[in-house]
């Protein structure tokens, strides 16, 4: 991604917040509560650090794109695998349970 595209993308209001990039050995954030590309490390904002007009063609490298995360859909049939599973489980721990107590049982008498 170059330099203008960046900016672009602030200046539409499409730069995603946290938005975090390389640039000369630097790594830097865009941070939308103060609407401001800033060096991570030392909280300058980059037009401090550059000539913005001189840089506009120069590439950035991505670190991170930061997409929305997406819930997981859950069907009836999942529901139902699910509810399986649970109540097999149940049914053998009790099984488990049973046999244990049965063997404290023999134990104790003996």
């Amino acid at each position: 991604m170059k330099v203008i595209d960046l900016l672009n993308k602030k200046e539409n209001g499409t730069l995603i917040d946290g938005f975090e990039f390389l640039y000369e050995g630097s790594c830097y954030a865009y941070f939308k509560t103060v609407d401001e590309i800033q060096d991570i490390a030392t909280g300058t904002n980059i037009g401090a650090i550059y000539e913005l007009d001189k840089i506009l063609s120069d590439e950035v490298e991505v670190i991170e794109e930061k997409e929305e995360i997406k819930e997981i859909e859950i069907t009836e049939r999942d529901r139902r695998i699910i509810m399986d599973f649970v109540i097999k489980t149940a049914e053998k721990t009790n099984e488990l349970v049973r046999e244990l107590n049965k063997l404290t049982k023999e134990r104790e008498e003996k």
